[in-house]
């Protein structure tokens, strides 16, 4: 049985944030991207906020249309607004990181923003700069565990921040080398346990970058090799406690790398098997403290994961069953 939270209504179509401390009692605020900007959500508790204390807060994620409305019955939670007005450089808000230093960081469709608490600082590309942000439109965040924040643009590539000299490091495809970045659209980042980051891209497969050698390993679908990369447009990464490397793609479904061989194991759905998954554009993948594979998908619901079977079972939004899955873009 799937509990639906009273109280809070989403209308989904596309991916956005949604920021949730680990206990509800010991951070005053939670956060909300939607495209009328920003929503810190504030308890009547006056404590400092978190990133005033760095405390550090949980990313989980939930599908919010642009026209969304999220709301509460709860009294005692009140709603203020981050948007344009309070210096957001725009409302559309595509991703959210926290880093080392307990900034909060947005991603919009109009530069990087970073939140102290009180303010913005806006970042933005210079065309006569070359040591700021590449494209104006981040679609994803990475902060990784050497304190450097990674950027993700549509159209403008890879981008590294140095936080000491305020300055982008870029990275994008150059046709002529091959060790360059795969695609400038990218829509993924992951760093695994090693400290390797990954780069998923709409179109130009999944790539691996080294940091010695500032070059980047492409893993693409080649329709005459069954165990390449299903498809090359990656929409999240994944390494689970196993240490599996697990790929979620737009149309070719949910891959399982192999890295030793350098080959994908695919899952994809099979109208005439209902335990196969549910669907080929898979959003989302988690693993559970319990080490079940959760997998969200667009417009077909949950899936978890047996791994010993191969086989999914599904959750699906039910209008009939108000215990069902509230809605099936997961």
């Amino acid at each position: 049985m799937l509990r639906t939270i009273p109280g809070i209504k989403v209308n989904t179509a596309k991916l956005h944030p949604l920021i949730i401390p680990p206990s509800a009692t010991s951070v005053p605020w939670q956060e909300v991207g939607i495209e009328g900007g920003f929503t810190e959500l504030r308890s009547t508790d006056t404590r400092k906020s978190a990133i005033k204390t760095q405390l550090i807060i949980s990313i989980i994620f939930i599908c919010l249309t642009f026209s969304s409305t999220l709301y509460t019955q709860n009294t005692l939670i009140q709603f203020e607004h981050l948007t344009i007005n309070e210096g957001l450089s725009q409302n559309a808000v595509q991703c959210v990181a926290q880093d080392n230093r307990g900034f909060i960081w947005f991603g919009t469709q109009d530069g990087l923003n970073r939140y102290d608490g009180y303010e913005f600082t806006v970042y933005q590309n210079e065309p006569r700069d070359s040591t700021s942000l590449s494209n104006n439109y981040v679609q994803t965040i990475l902060a990784d565990s050497e304190g450097f924040l990674w950027i993700g643009t549509i159209n403008g590539g890879l981008n590294k921040f140095n936080a000491e000299t305020e300055t982008f490091i870029r990275y994008k495809n150059d046709p002529d080398d091959p060790n360059s970045l795969s695609n400038d659209v990218v829509v993924s980042l992951y760093e695994d346990r090693s400290g390797n980051l990954w780069i998923g891209t709409y179109g130009g497969g999944l790539n691996r970058f080294d940091r010695e050698k500032q070059t980047f390993t492409h893993y693409r679908h080649d329709p005459q090799n069954s165990n390449s990369l299903s498809h090359d447009i990656v929409l999240d990464i994944y390494q689970d406690s196993q240490k599996n490397f697990w790929i979620g793609t737009m149309g070719g479904g949910l891959t399982k790398f192999d890295r030793e061989s350098k080959t994908f194991t695919h899952y994809q759905h099979d109208p005439a098997d209902p335990t196969s998954l549910s669907h080929n554009r898979v959003w989302e993948i988690y693993e559970d403290r319990n080490g079940s594979l959760w997998i969200g998908t667009m417009n077909r619901g949950l899936n978890k994961f047996n791994r010993q079977s191969k086989s999914f079972t599904h959750y699906k939004h039910d209008p009939d069953d108000p215990n069902s899955l509230s809605n099936n873009v997961v």
